[in-house]
């Protein structure tokens, strides 16, 4: 993304869609990168490293609390 990480992306994306749920996808694994995710809004983080599988069930609790708000 040319200028902007996936934070603020995710800052701006919150800020301005509340109704949408950000899952931050990366693949930094480390405590500081989750939590700056949280802080600014993601509902949800996870590493690259894992199976698309594994992802799917977040996927679908994110989408629907999304449509509830």
């Amino acid at each position: 993304m040319p200028g902007i990480n996936g934070i603020q992306a995710t800052r701006q994306i919150v800020n301005t869609n509340p109704h949408i749920g950000v899952i931050v996808v990366t693949m930094y694994k480390d405590d500081d990168s989750v939590f700056a995710a949280m802080r600014a809004g993601a509902r949800g983080f996870g590493n690259l490293a894992s199976q698309l599988i594994a992802w799917m069930p977040y996927i679908g609790i994110i989408g629907t609390q999304s449509q509830k708000n």
